[in-house]
């Protein structure tokens, strides 16, 4: 197990190697894929993956002050991709959803109640058209994401306290154009591209936070500057099963954000540093396997890096729950990501 400075100055060598309690787990995990082709030019693909586990322990720390927990968890993705073309045009329209919620327990027992409650469920579609007019080719279509934060916590059966950040609603919706075109008998290659995003953010009111509701509304043409943070999450050992996956969907959304009109330039980050280790979200993972990866992504495509694991590292105390930073931790990873874009 891979410890920093800090975890040494914590831990007595007498607890090297103590496997944690509720490291191990059951649940039942699926993905499934459906297709159908209806016709010379049409196509349809169903695709289907989740995880559903109950009463899965959580040991809290190696040394106990937190003690044994348990939550249940459930996932859901669901992907429709329709593939169709009409003369010169070749057509696209896949919606999606998605939902994660997790209620976590008091403790492993059956007199527990639920002290956390967090469930955030994803929908949109993407819908384009590329059309083909000889040797030009003009792709243009719009796409459309949502996120809605559903999250309560308890510090006694029934009695609501504020959680470590308030609920939220976010809306983006889009509209891109990108063409290719061959000028001057085929002397010149054009490409030219425009894309517009409205992107709405709303906190929404949270039982024990009394906050108000807010909402700050964006446009955008064509950003230069992308950041693209994943891992922290993929390091859960339900998710990390599907590991195989990581880099390939990392490299699908680098190439997404290459495919952008402006060309900005992008940033990987490495994940920050979660203050535990187990079947949860697990720094061993994150530090022995997914950096590496990630480092390798970046160094495959000549991307820059932004270090946010050992930015955070040896602050536990800006962690409170081990995983989230408060709002001091909140301001450094911000800073550390201000001091890489501005160099």
């Amino acid at each position: 197990m891979h410890m920093s400075a800090t975890d040494k100055a914590i831990l007595g060598k007498d607890t090297y190697g103590i496997k944690m309690n509720g490291s191990r787990h059951s649940g039942i995990a699926g993905k499934g894929r459906i297709g159908y082709d209806f016709g010379e030019n049409w196509s349809l693909n169903f695709t289907e993956i989740f995880f559903v586990g109950k009463d899965l322990p959580t040991g809290g720390n190696v040394w106990g002050t937190n003690g044994l927990k348990k939550k249940d968890v459930t996932r859901y993705t669901e992907k429709l991709e329709l593939n169709g073309k009409v003369n010169n045009h070749n057509l696209f329209f896949a919606p999606h959803y998605s939902t994660a919620k997790t209620d976590t327990y008091t403790a492993d027992t059956d007199t527990a109640y639920v002290y956390s409650g967090n469930e955030l469920n994803t929908y949109g579609f993407t819908a384009h058209d590329n059309l083909i007019l000889g040797k030009q080719r003009i792709a243009f279509g719009f796409d459309n994401n949502n996120e809605v934060s559903e999250i309560t916590s308890f510090k006694a059966r029934g009695e609501i306290k504020a959680p470590y950040q308030p609920r939220f609603r976010n809306t983006a919706w889009g509209i891109f154009l990108q063409s290719n075109l061959k000028l001057f008998k085929e002397k010149l290659d054009l490409s030219v591209g425009l894309r517009y995003d409205y992107i709405d953010f709303k906190l929404r009111k949270t039982p024990g936070l009394e906050n108000e509701e807010k909402a700050e509304s964006y446009n955008t043409f064509n950003p230069n500057i992308g950041v693209i943070k994943l891992g922290t999450n993929d390091s859960k050992s339900f998710n990390w099963k599907y590991k195989a996956d990581f880099t390939k969907d990392l490299q699908t959304m680098v190439d997404a954000f290459k495919a952008l009109p402006a060309q900005p330039k992008i940033y990987l980050c490495y994940p920050s540093k979660a203050y535990q280790t187990g079947d949860n979200i697990n720094d061993d993972i994150i530090s022995k396997q997914i950096i590496p990866m990630i480092k390798k992504v970046a160094k495959k495509n000549n991307l820059s890096v932004i270090d946010l694991h050992a930015a955070m590292d040896g602050m536990p105390q800006l962690f409170p729950d081990k995983i989230h930073p408060n709002e001091e931790g909140a301001k450094v990873m911000a800073k550390a990501v201000y001091q890489s874009l501005k160099k």
